[in-house]
Parts: C-alpha cells; sequence; structure tokens
C-alpha cells in the first residue's frame, strides 16, 4: 500500500500532530491525529504536491509582507479558499 503513496508532509508520517491552544496557555499543548492523512502516516502523491505547492505559495506570500486577506483579494478567492490551498487542501 505504501509503496504508492508519500510520507505525510504534515506529520513527517507519525500519524499524529501536536496541536497548541493558545487560548488556555501559550504553553499548552496536545496531541491529534493528523487530519491530513487520517492518522495513518501517508498521503496519496497528488496530495503531497499541493501540500508542497502551498507551503511554497505561503512562504512567498509571506516574504512579500503579505496577509493571506491580501493575496485572496489579489486572486480574488475568499481567505478561507486561500487558506485552503496553502495548506495543500485545494
Amino acid at each position: 500500500m505504501t509503496e504508492d503513496y508519500h510520507v505525510c508532509p504534515h506529520c513527517q508520517g507519525v500519524g499524529i500532530i501536536e496541536v497548541v491552544w493558545q487560548s488556555v496557555s501559550p504553553d499548552a499543548a496536545d496531541a491529534a491525529e493528523c487530519p491530513m492523512c487520517d492518522a495513518c502516516g501517508y498521503v496519496p502523491p497528488a496530495q503531497a504536491e499541493r501540500y508542497d505547492q502551498g507551503r511554497k505559495l505561503r512562504q512567498d506570500r509571506v516574504a512579500a509582507g503579505k496577509s493571506l486577506q491580501e493575496a485572496a483579494r489579489e486572486r480574488g478567492i475568499t481567505t478561507k479558499e486561500m487558506g485552503d490551498i496553502e495548506w495543500g487542501r485545494a
């Protein structure tokens, strides 16, 4: 099964991510199942590629000093859609 899949770029194949609850305390953290790979540690190649492309897009946006809202407005999409693209969900 895993030969056709890539290690999940979000959890690095562990299946678990750290969730920080800043509303509770800056140091409050918890573990949660990775939503990108459904905690299995692997994703299809196309999903891994979308994640990598979105990550690059975010790096470029931040380097240009643009907010998520500005980047979304430039593309004529919603902030949520832009966030989904940057996280490889769209």
